[in-house]
């Protein structure tokens, strides 16, 4: 049984078929406002193509969206080219407990990540994905969102110091191997990576503390702290994993992970 996954971001469009829980492609395309549903579906249409899947094997198909107005598009676009429904991964469709936050601001792709990582490990999360932006979702130990953060990402902040600035040069997110940069460039990288892997560990361990505090992380076992999850997922997250100081577990395909979950629930 073959299922199509999309995952719209703010970067890029990621469309892959899972066979069960095998890949059987996965693909990026550019976000951009010029797609059309007589393109989006060409683009689907070659990427069948490409792999030698049938576009008619597939049964079953969900997306995840930052970007609310392109759904109209992917939705019609899957139905022409796998003559499906698509569904869309939102509040009615994912089964996430949500505390005190206004729902119609949350992003798809933080619930995504959430219900990923609830439906994995069942224990109190705090959950960072290093995107565009780096969010930071908290969940309690009955898997209830209880808050979270948004920061710049990366990619973002270095764009920003160049355009914001006379000297600075334009850089792309890089792995970084010294604590202490000897250029300009080296030192970017580093305040980056390096500050974002620095406050992911702060924030992480005084999000703990707090949860540990109220109760929101269980309740202490033979005189030992709960145990409350490090998550760290996004495109740019294994550049920071070697500057982090506390225990995590790194899931780079979580999201895709979590549409996968959906996909097969909404099919029951």
């Amino acid at each position: 049984m073959n299922r199509l996954l999309i995952d719209v971001g703010n970067t890029n469009i990621c469309v892959a078929v899972f066979s069960e829980d095998e890949a059987l492609f996965v693909k990026r395309l550019e976000t951009h406002e010029k797609w059309n549903q007589v393109s989006f579906s060409e683009a689907l249409r070659q990427s069948f193509l490409e792999y030698v899947i049938a576009p008619e094997s597939v049964s079953g198909a969900i997306l995840s969206s930052v970007v609310p107005e392109l759904n109209s598009i992917l939705v019609a676009s899957v139905r022409a080219v796998c003559g499906i429904r698509l569904v869309i991964a939102d509040m009615s469709t994912i089964p996430v407990q949500i505390r005190q936050y206004d729902r119609t601001l949350l992003g798809r792709d933080r619930l995504v990540d959430m219900f990923a990582a609830w439906s994995l490990y069942h224990k109190p999360a705090v959950i960072y994905d290093l995107g565009s932006c780096s969010t930071m979702s908290a969940l309690a130990r009955d898997g209830e969102f209880i808050g979270g953060m948004i920061s710049a990402g990366i990619e973002m902040s270095l764009e920003a110091e160049a355009e914001k600035t006379a000297q600075l040069p334009r850089l792309k997110a890089e792995p970084v191997e010294t604590l202490l940069g000897n250029d300009t460039v080296a030192n970017m990288l580093s305040g980056e990576v390096i500050g974002t892997a620095a406050m992911i560990d702060g924030v992480y361990e005084r999000v703990r503390d707090e949860m540990r505090a109220s109760g929101d992380a269980g309740e202490k076992a033979f005189g030992e702290e709960p145990e409350v999850l490090l998550i760290i997922t996004g495109g740019l997250g294994k550049l920071i994993l070697p500057w982090l100081r506390n225990k995590y577990i790194y899931e780079p395909d979580l999201l895709m992970k979590g549409l996968l979950l959906l996909a097969k629930l909404h099919e029951s």
